[in-house]
């Protein structure tokens, strides 16, 4: 609810549904509204710390270890499609909005940015393309060498793979093909909150 909050104070929502994926480092949240209501939500234990402690073990990582990380997160997948099958089976136009430090960083990456900027990376599009060659991008490089990548933050060479690889993943298995990057998230969501509940002063 409160990363809801957030993400709906920095990004403006259409009339139909929203996907808000909350890709953190050790479980992915699911947060599906409609206009300005959340409607459901679900927690999958699919981090990227997670990922990248139990299948990327080589530097670079292998092809087989991408292979048994990509079983493991399509089941995950599969759960998360069940558990929203009512609005999936419908098929209703739905705009998919990611949050946190593995979207922000992508957006910051394809934009190759010297510093960080909220304007340049809130309500940036990622496209599968650009998911896509930034991964690759990845998986040809050392942790090291990474390092070196415009808009990667310091200390996401390691778990910065796994996490483009969950957002290519996820377009491809839920078969859209943009997702909004929002720069707010539960943080701002938090402080919406406590605003929200400070006693509203009455004019005299």
């Amino acid at each position: 609810r409160l990363t809801y909050l957030g993400i709906r104070d920095a990004v403006p929502f259409s009339n139909g549904y929203q996907m808000m994926v909350d890709i953190g480092g050790g479980s992915t949240e699911w947060i599906l509204g409609r206009h300005q209501t959340l409607l459901s939500k679900k927690s999958t234990p699919l981090g990227v710390v997670f990922l990248t402690e139990q299948y990327l073990l080589s530097d670079p990582p292998s092809s087989s270890e991408l292979i048994q990380m990509k079983k493991k997160v399509r089941e995950y997948f599969a759960e998360v499609k069940e558990a929203f099958k009512g609005v999936f089976e419908k098929n209703p136009p739905i705009t998919w909005i990611g949050t946190a430090g593995t979207v922000t960083t992508l957006a910051a990456m394809a934009q190759g940015l010297e510093h960080y900027s909220f304007e340049k990376v809130n309500r940036f599009m990622l496209t599968p393309e650009t998911v896509s060659g930034l991964f690759q991008a990845l998986i040809s490089k050392t942790k090291d060498e990474r390092k070196k990548i415009k808009g990667l933050e310091a200390g996401r060479e390691d778990i910065i793979v796994a996490g483009a690889f969950i957002v290519l993943e996820m377009m491809m298995f839920f078969n859209f093909n943009r997702m909004v990057v929002s720069d707010y998230g539960l943080r701002e969501g938090i402080i919406l909150n406590m605003i929200d509940q400070i006693p509203k002063i009455s004019p005299a």
